[in-house]
C-alpha cells in the first residue's frame, strides 16, 4: 500500500497493533502514544515494514524525530492475517521490532536535549537508541553525533558532546560515546576515546517512550573516561589513561545549588563531588586560579608560574578539597620540585 501525499498517522506503543493505521482511524486516544507524518508512506505488508518517506517527523509526548527517512519493521504475527481477513489497512503484524531513521536526524528530547546524527535505530525489545554517523570525524566534520543539554527556560546550549557513535541503553541506564569523543560547557571541556555516562533510573513514564534518548527526569550520576583523557579549563590541564568522575545533587551544604562540570550533559541536575584519575596521571595549573571550578580543584595554582604534577593516581574530593596522590609522585613549580611516593593536599 503507497501514500503519495500529506501523511498523518498514529502507532500505539506497547502492545502495538497497526490495524487502520490510517489517521482518523477509530484508535481511542489513550493508545496515541506516538504520532508520524510525512510526505508519503508505504505499507509493505509481505515484508511487515511500514515507511514514511521525506520528511518523516515523529512525536512523543515531548520528544520529536526528524529525518529524511524513517524505517519501521513489525514483528510478525501467526495469526494475524486470519484474524484481519483480507483487510488491505490492517496489517498481520502484532508489535514494532525496530525502527531505523536515515538522513538528517534530529531528536528533541523535550526542552532538555537534542541530538544531531545520519542515522537513529531503536530497537524496541531491547529498549537501545544508537546514533551513528556515516563518515568518521576525522574525516569531514559534519558527519558526526553531536548532543547539546539545553537550559529548559531559554533553549540555548549550556554543554555539548560529541562523538561517532552514541548507544543509549535505557533499560540499564548508561550511554556509551566512542570516536573521538569531545564535552564542552561554559567550565571546561573533556576529551577521550570512549565516554561511559551512568544515570539514575527513569520514572516509568520516561522508560515507557518510544524514541526518547534518555534526559526527562533522570540525573547524572557517574562518568567513566578512557583513553587519551584530557579535561581542561582556562586555568588547568588533567591528562590520564583512565577518569571516573562520580556526581550528587546540589552541592556541598546547600543542596539547592548546582555546579558545572566540563560539558557533561544534565549537569545542571548534578553536581561533581570526586575525581579519580589512573593511568600516567599528569596535570597543570597556570599561575594563582581565580576559577574555583577548575579541573583538579584542591591542586591549586601554586604560584605565578603554575604547578606540574604527575602521579600513578589521583583522587580529587570536591566536596572536602582534599586531594590524594598515589605512586612515584613529583610535584614542581617555578621554585620548588618535590617528588615521595604519597602525597596529600589540603585545599
Amino acid at each position: 500500500i503507497q501514500v503519495n501525499m500529506d501523511v498523518d498517522i498514529i502507532l500505539r506503543n506497547a502492545g502495538f497493533d497497526p490495524a487502520r493505521i490510517f489517521a482518523g482511524a477509530p484508535i481511542p486516544a489513550e493508545y496515541r502514544y506516538t504520532t508520524a507524518s510525512s510526505d508519503s508512506l508505504l505499507i509493505d505488508n509481505d515484508r511487515n515494514q511500514i515507511l514514511l518517506i521525506g520528511s518523516a517527523h515523529v512525536k512523543e509526548q515531548d520528544t520529536e524525530l526528524d529525518s529524511e527517512r524513517l524505517t519501521i519493521f513489525l514483528r510478525s504475527s501467526d495469526s494475524g492475517q486470519a484474524e484481519n481477513g483480507n483487510d488491505p489497512l490492517v496489517t498481520s503484524a502484532s508489535g514494532i521490532s525496530y525502527a531505523l531513521a536515515d538522513g538528517s536526524v534530529i531528536m528533541r528530547d523535550g526542552k532538555e536535549m537534542e541530538a544531531y546524527s545520519d542515522h537513529l535505530r531503536y530497537d524496541m525489545d531491547k529498549n537501545i537508541v544508537t546514533l551513528t554517523t556515516d563518515v568518521p570525524r576525522a574525516q569531514e566534520e559534519r558527519h558526526q553525533v553531536k548532543l547539546f543539554s539545553l537550559d529548559p527556560e531559554t533553549g540555548k546550549a549550556t554543554s555539548s558532546l560529541f562523538a561517532d557513535r552514541a548507544i543509549f541503553y535505557r533499560n540499564s541506564n548508561y550511554a556509551i560515546f566512542t570516536g573521538k569523543v569531545e564535552v564542552r560547557d561554559g567550565s571546561g571541556e573533556l576529551y577521550c576515546d570512549r565516554l561511559v555516562l551512568y544515570f539514575s533510573a527513569a520514572s516509568k513514564k520516561d522508560s515507557d517512550r518510544m524514541i526518547s534518548g534518555g534526559g526527562g527526569d533522570q540525573k547524572l550520576k557517574r562518568a567513566v573516561a578512557s583513553g587519551n583523557v584530557r579535561m581542561k579549563d582556562p586555568k588547568s590541564t588533567l591528562e590520564c589513561d583512565w577518569m571516573a568522575l562520580y556526581f550528587s545533587s546540589g552541592a556541598a551544604g546547600n543542596p539547592t545549588e548546582t555546579r558545572a562540570v566540563s560539558g557533561l550533559l544534565h549537569s545542571g541536575k548534578s553536581r561533581l563531588s570526586r575525581i579519580v584519575c589512573e593511568g600516567n596521571v599528569r596535570g597543570e595549573t597556570i599561575g594563582e586560579s581565580e576559577n574555583a571550578e577548575n579541573s583538579f580543584g584542591a591542586l591549586g595554582g601554586g604560584g605565578r608560574g603554575g604547578r606540574r604534577f604527575v602521579a600513578d593516581m589521583v583522587v580529587s574530593d570536591q566536596d572536602s578539597d582534599i586531594s590524594e596522590l598515589h605512586g612515584n609522585v613529583s610535584m614542581r613549580d617555578d621554585e620548588t620540585k618535590l617528588e615521595c611516593d604519597e602525597m596529600l593536599i589540603f585545599g
